[in-house]
């Protein structure tokens, strides 16, 4: 087989694949980059691989589905397949996309790289797995395994009659509030197992005590009458955000206060109420009997731009909003008017890009510069600052675990900055022999038992083109 990553080897962003497996081509993901001057992977590189057969999705955040208008421009006769949550989920991440991409071009005064109308073609042009998981795509057979990172996140074992190849899209573990954790598919014993990195560097907080802490902190800041803003990711954290603090509400463990719900949260957390059966037993049991798991009359209630004002001239209130990064959306207009009080908290429950003011928030915390740039506009920053161990994705421990367990032939190490996935490459034991990849260099592989094995001594042989 050949890999070749046109984007998110090296990094955490634009996300893309092409695998030659068999006779089959395919294209899994196609993302793009939140910061830096190039948002997509490298398209070009498709110039020289095989036409795909069919382009698969993992999973509907925007590094990873952000580019698939351009993908499907080049190859509109392509089917491009999703599972039914990550379906409806990307009608509405994907034009949030397009948003978001649109405005940074007119900013930096550069040209989109697609418009409205071939977005909405893609989106058009998705189809469903099948129901049980499993289709043939040329010589080839695909089989989901739920990845556990959000709602409808999903890996992929693809394989023909030699060879076979796991990736693994985003993966977590750990069950939180909303879904489980990822399944191991334990004995396939892949050739190839294309892996995340993202915390590849580091062990996560225990879950519990960051929960307590965060549910703690959020009352003690209303309770001294200032307003907690939680930035969070609109899929996939906000939701667990949510379930935490009404929960501790629920058993008494924190008074009773307003949560103001805004920006992409809501629509988001209204798709959530059509898949009971993806989500954990209590959440589903939930929707059944309310309507919905996340927002409840009188206590958490979800806003629109005009009613914001009017939020921050009321009782004090914890306000979860997106974007998880601060990088635009209703978090933004909070921050703006709520990072120059003393009385008042920003709380980071996600991942931070290097390049991104939340990132740059936490800096602060940590003692560096009191100002914050947002919107082009520098702010004091006088409000309390603490982040929270609430990660969607395994930590080193986690995947170096799944990697034992899965017993390949060959580890491809993707998604992660340079620190993670070198920590994760010193963790893996060596006979998965693990390799960081590169964005823009092919890698070919051949199955276990092969005469080239042999002659090179080694269960796998990799030549990099």
């Amino acid at each position: 087989m050949k890999i070749s990553v046109l984007g998110g080897g090296s990094e955490i962003g634009a996300s893309c694949l092409h695998i030659q497996i068999g006779k089959t081509n395919l294209i899994i993901d196609a993302g793009m980059r939140v910061h830096g001057d190039e948002p997509l992977p490298a398209i070009g590189m498709l110039d020289d691989l095989g036409k795909p057969d069919a382009i698969l999705v993992t999973h509907a955040h925007a590094d990873h589905i952000g580019a698939l208008p351009v993908v499907h421009r080049i190859y509109p006769d392509v089917p491009i397949f999703a599972n039914p949550p990550t379906a409806d989920l990307m009608q509405i991440m994907m034009r949030d996309s397009f948003k978001i991409m649109t405005q940074r071009c007119m900013d930096r005064r550069t040209l989109i790289p697609y418009t409205k109308e071939q977005m909405e073609e893609t989106l058009r042009a998705l189809r469903l797995f099948p129901a049980n998981g499993q289709m043939t795509v040329g010589d080839a057979s695909v089989t989901l395994h739920r990845a556990g990172h959000i709602l409808g996140a999903v890996m992929f074992t693809i394989e023909t009659g030699e060879e076979k190849l796991l990736v693994s899209g985003d993966l977590s573990f750990k069950a939180g509030r909303t879904i489980p954790g990822a399944e191991v598919p334990t004995g396939s014993r892949p050739d190839a197992l294309i892996i995340e990195s993202t915390y590849g560097n580091r062990e996560h907080s225990d879950r519990n005590t960051e929960e307590k802490r965060l549910a703690d902190n959020v009352a003690e800041v209303i309770a001294a009458g200032g307003f907690a803003l939680i930035p969070a990711f609109a899929l996939g954290r906000a939701q667990e955000v949510l379930l935490i603090l009404q929960d501790y509400m629920d058993r008494g463990l924190i008074p009773q206060f307003p949560i103001y719900v805004d920006g992409l949260v809501t629509p988001i957390s209204k798709i959530y109420r059509r898949y009971p059966h993806y989500l954990k037993g209590p959440v589903a049991h939930r929707i059944q009997q309310n309507g919905d798991a996340f927002l409840t009359e009188g206590r958490c209630t979800a806003v629109e731009p005009k009613d914001r004002e009017q939020v921050l001239k009321g009782k004090p209130a914890c306000i979860v909003a997106s974007s998880g990064m601060l990088i635009g959306g209703a978090s933004v207009w909070y921050a703006e008017r709520l990072v120059g009080s003393e009385k008042n908290a920003v709380f980071i429950t996600g991942y931070q890009d290097e390049e991104s003011p939340g990132r740059k928030l936490l800096s602060l915390a940590e003692g560096e510069s009191r100002e914050l740039e947002l919107n082009g506009v520098v702010h004091q920053v006088k409000c309390r600052v603490d982040k929270y161990g609430l990660s969607a994705h395994g930590d080193a421990g986690e995947l170096t675990r799944f990697i034992s367990m899965i017993r390949p032939a060959k580890t491809l190490i993707v998604h992660g900055d340079d620190e993670a996935r070198t920590a994760l490459l010193e963790r893996i034991d060596r006979r998965s022999h693990p390799l960081l990849t590169e964005t823009g260099r092919p890698i070919r592989l051949w199955p276990r038992g092969t005469w080239l094995q042999r002659l090179r001594g080694r269960k796998i042989g990799v030549i990099k083109n």
